[in-house]
């Protein structure tokens, strides 16, 4: 499941690279930033359910390692 969010995150935040990137309308721009910070905050809450007493920062910087993982691999 921490695997499954992960992925999602990394395609929602590449998406809203490409659409940033893209002569698409702004509201393309708003709406692929939006669907990738919602992925990002799902993989957070997902680890802050997994990790009993983590904080909401170590649970970012838990997100933000994972999903650096799979970007770099």
């Amino acid at each position: 499941m921490l695997q499954d969010a992960t992925d999602k995150a990394v395609r929602e935040i590449g998406f809203a690279q490409l659409a940033a990137e893209s002569d698409e309308d702004q509201a393309v721009h708003v709406v692929s930033a939006w669907d990738a910070a919602r992925a990002v905050n799902e993989l957070v809450d997902l680890i802050v359910a997994q990790e009993y007493g983590i904080s909401i920062d170590e649970a970012f910087g838990r997100a933000h390692t994972l999903i650096e993982e799979v970007v770099c691999a």
